[in-house]
């Protein structure tokens, strides 16, 4: 057998008990990617047992996240990442029973198992490739000798290898397609579940020789199934001693089964009571993931029922409403009037007392199970449940307006129907909190609920686009259908409905207001050619433009300083230029290229414009006369074509990214290509940098947000830049990230248009996410649960249905004023207080600070 050899530079180590030595495959000198960091995912792609697990010895937590494999400590609530060499989804994954090694399966063509050495920073160690089109099932033997990969169905291979060696050790084909694989305790043997499938496999390889070319049989024997030989049987587990060693094993239909390994015949079962299981793990219990957010907890000795584990979120309701634990209740007490997401995958940790559920709306809960009969929830995070289409980022506003949204907020617009408001800041994350997600500010559900609140999967159309006026009080979203709305976002209602195409908006856009009139647009060009324009004061038709002869992709507003500009390009080539004279938008200039434009943007003066076409090239036009000023080639790939392109708010780094699943970064001046960015299993649909140049986020349609931060070089020419271009404009506030620290949660909010009914747009902090639930489902906190406030923020009263604001001192950080500002406060120091240092700001600096 020949076996595929590493392509990068490889070192040897050896490995203790005179086995063959590990590779180490290291990165080349040559990769970009060490430039940018991934510092921040949210989202995953697990969709059963096999692509969850978590390693007891260190209490982590790991799931694939489109091509990255998620590392996730629930102690600290920390992440991190280990990025696939390839562009290929990571299907699977398995850590070894002493956690210092974790095994990864991706699908596709010739796909490969990886062994990475689980270090401060995790090293690749292995690589086996055998299979041909996808890897469905990893798992390690208990004393982490051997490793059984499983292909996908067409594949139809079980092999078992000496993984150290990349040795081949046994093998057999298998007619089915598998859905999960476990060993035994002692690991004598295996068991692989699937449609109309249990089969033990023994594991009796110890006499295969080095000498051998090829692998020997594997020996596996089918279970007696009787009358439940025609279930498909989705997952299993195989027990200790204190159940004799049994294989627990759930089908579809949602019967919990025990099978002896000796006779491998079914010895008794237990109906979950549900319509469906997905999954099941084995532990001190045997815990039941079912359908409907159902986790039935059993007893391993007799199968007798123990419990249930408390609910998830409901579908359809508003999470982000609920900041009290108390809420719970009505979703626990009318349970027949809710529905909730199927629990697809478990996994346990027996050390740290944790089980982690994925659901299928990909969201994530940590139960403390220290306490079957009362249940705590120690971390859970909601995201996307499919494709994510758009992403926007919140407005800075430096001249002292109110904003109803915290600074580095930013909105995200899935295929879920869906439109999510996120905040991943720490200074930022008491505001808006609920008891399900941080970093969730506010979802707004798009399309109509039944009497359940729930909308069904056939009725989602999905959100293709999003815009934010420039003011932030609005934001406009288009659809697959045609339809336009318009939302409120100090109380996220919805004001406006226009159905305004006959196919799905591409791309909305608001220009900013007319001097002197104040008159305001909001633009949409769809996929039926049309490009309609709105007028913002009741959002009545202005005017309907059809000049474009294929769908149109994108549309931008150049606001100049005596006109209003209207650039919108389409897939017949052309990119059209129009100028407000009088009451309509009339053609001034007419390009026609050789390759459609897929999406474009402005630079901060306006008046250039940079096109990202279908060819893979960037072209820079002026926005005066229409011409083209340079190309750029950001990539020498010919795979793919370009989705969106933007620039950083200081105009050094241009980012592309498209269908190849890779974001480039490129020098704006010279064209140079800066970094290179891959972990995305699907096209990335949107790119967009933070408003202080130090991070970007990716969304894909593989339903994950990437944060990434940039290079400590990179980062520093890119705020310089900026803050030099502030200074020359006259403006001196700092960054929004600097800002964070200096101005308080008065500013940000307005407490007087906050909604008191439901306790919802208050400054209420909730209690940290270790609620207690008992057996009857309500929820009870302890008393060092009560909620409670942290330093630098507001604290309001609201238990009497008022509104009392008890302002707590908060500490200047000298360390993140800009360098001049840090001068100014360094020379008031003598004065011994904050607010002596501050009066020796600049005049305008103080207005800005009060």
């Amino acid at each position: 057998m020949q076996r595929r050899r590493p392509a990068r530079a490889s070192s040897e180590q050896a490995m203790p008990g005179g086995s063959k030595p590990v590779k180490r495959i290291r990165k080349g000198k040559g990769d970009t990617t060490d430039k940018v960091e991934l510092e921040r995912i949210l989202g995953l792609t697990s969709a059963s047992n096999a692509s969850l697990t978590c390693c007891e010895a260190k209490g982590v937590v790991a799931y694939p996240a489109g091509c990255v494999v998620v590392l996730y400590y629930p102690r600290k609530s920390r992440q991190q990442h280990i990025i696939s060499p390839v562009r290929k989804p990571v299907s699977c994954l398995a850590f070894s029973q002493d956690g210092n090694y974790l095994a990864t399966g991706e699908s596709g063509h010739q796909p490969v198992v990886r062994i990475w050495e689980l270090q401060d920073t995790p090293v690749l160690v292995q690589e086996l490739s055998e299979h041909r089109f996808g890897v469905s099932v990893v798992a390690f033997s208990p004393k982490g000798k051997f490793l059984v990969s499983v292909g996908y169905e067409h594949d139809m291979r079980v092999i078992v290898w000496k993984w150290r060696g990349a040795t081949q050790l046994a093998s057999n084909k298998i007619s089915t397609k598998v859905a999960a694989l476990s060993f035994s305790p002692d690991g004598s043997y295996f068991v692989t579940v699937g449609n109309r499938h249990i089969r033990f496999w023994s594991m009796d390889v110890t006499a295969h020789k080095a000498s051998q070319q090829h692998a020997q049989p594997l020996q596996g024997r089918s279970a007696v199934l009787g009358e439940f030989r025609t279930l498909n049987f989705v997952s299993v587990a195989c027990g200790g001693e204190k159940c004799g060693y049994s294989a627990f094993v759930v089908s579809s239909k949602g019967q919990l089964m025990q099978f002896s390994p000796e006779q491998r015949q079914l010895q008794k079962f237990v109906s979950l009571q549900t319509s469906g299981a997905l999954s099941v793990v084995v532990g001190e219990h045997i815990y039941c993931g079912c359908v409907d957010g159902v986790v039935r907890v059993f007893d391993p000795a007799n199968l007798s029922y123990i419990a249930s584990l408390p609910n998830p979120h409901p579908l359809g309701v508003d999470v982000s409403s609920i900041i009290d634990p108390s809420a719970l209740l009505e979703c626990t007490d009318g349970k027949e009037k809710f529905k909730f997401p199927d629990v697809s995958a478990l996994t346990l940790d027996s050390v740290n007392h944790r089980l982690s559920c994925v659901y299928s709306d990909r969201s994530l809960y940590v139960w403390d199970i220290s306490n079957v009969a009362k249940v705590g929830k120690t971390r859970s995070f909601l995201h996307h449940a499919s494709a994510i289409w758009d992403i926007e980022m919140y407005p800075e506003f430096t001249d002292g307006t109110q904003s109803p949204l915290p600074p580095g907020t930013f909105i995200t617009a899935g295929a879920d129907s869906t439109i999510r408001l996120w905040n991943v800041s720490k200074a930022s994350s008491s505001m808006f909190r609920n008891i399900y997600s941080k970093e969730l500010i506010q979802t707004i559900d798009v399309l109509k609920k039944d009497a359940s609140g729930y909308v069904p999967e056939g009725d989602q159309n999905g959100i293709r686009s999003v815009k934010i006026s420039p003011d932030g009080r609005h934001l406009a979203s288009g659809d697959r259908s045609g339809n336009l709305r318009i939302y409120d976002l100090e109380f996220f209602d919805e004001t406006d409905v226009i159905e305004a195409h006959d196919g799905e908006i591409l791309s909305v856009d608001f220009s900013c207001p007319q001097a002197g009139t104040g008159r305001q647009f909001l633009a949409s060009g769809s996929r039926d050619r049309l490009v309609h324009v709105f007028d913002t004061e009741e959002y009545n038709l202005v005017q309907t433009l059809d000049d474009h002869s294929a769908a149109v992709t994108d549309v931008k507003f150049v606001d100049r300083e005596n006109s209003v500009d209207l650039v919108s390009s389409a897939n017949d080539k052309s990119i059209m230029f129009r100028s407000l004279q009088e009451d309509s938008f009339q053609c001034r200039h007419h390009v026609a290229g050789k390759s459609s434009c897929q999406a474009m943007t402005l630079a901060s003066d306006q008046d250039t414009l940079i096109a990202a076409c279908h060819d893979r090239m960037i072209r820079v036009y002026s926005v005066a006369n229409g011409k083209k000023s340079r190309t750029i080639k950001p990539s020498t790939s010919d795979v793919g074509s370009p989705c969106k392109v933007e620039l950083d708010p200081s105009g050094t780094v241009l980012a592309v990214c498209g269908t190849d699943r890779c974001i480039t970064l490129v020098n704006s001046q010279s064209g140079e290509t800066v970094a290179s960015l891959h972990g995305h299993s699907e096209s990335i649909t949107g790119v967009k940098f933070t408003l202080d140049c130090q991070r970007l986020i990716s969304v894909s349609a593989d339903g994950c947000i990437f944060i990434w931060r940039m290079s400590r070089t990179l980062g520093e020419v890119m705020q310089e830049k900026l803050l030099e271009q502030r200074r020359a404009s006259g403006v001196f506030a700092p960054l929004v990230e600097s800002a964070l620290a200096l101005v308080s949660p008065a500013h940000t909010m307005t407490p007087a248009k906050t909604r008191l009914a439901n306790n919802r747009y208050t400054f209420v902090v909730a209690p940290e996410p270790s609620e207690r639930l008992g057996s009857g489902g309500s929820p009870t906190l302890k008393s060092s649960e009560t909620t409670s406030t942290t330093a630098n923020h507001e604290t309001c009263d609201t238990s009497h249905g008022g509104t009392e604001c008890h302002q707590n001192s908060y500490r200047f950080s000298i360390g993140q004023l800009p360098g001049w500002a840090q001068d100014q406060m360094k020379s008031g120091s003598d004065t011994g207080s904050a607010e002596a240092a501050i009066n020796q700001l600049p005049s305008q600096q103080q207005q800005q600070q009060q």
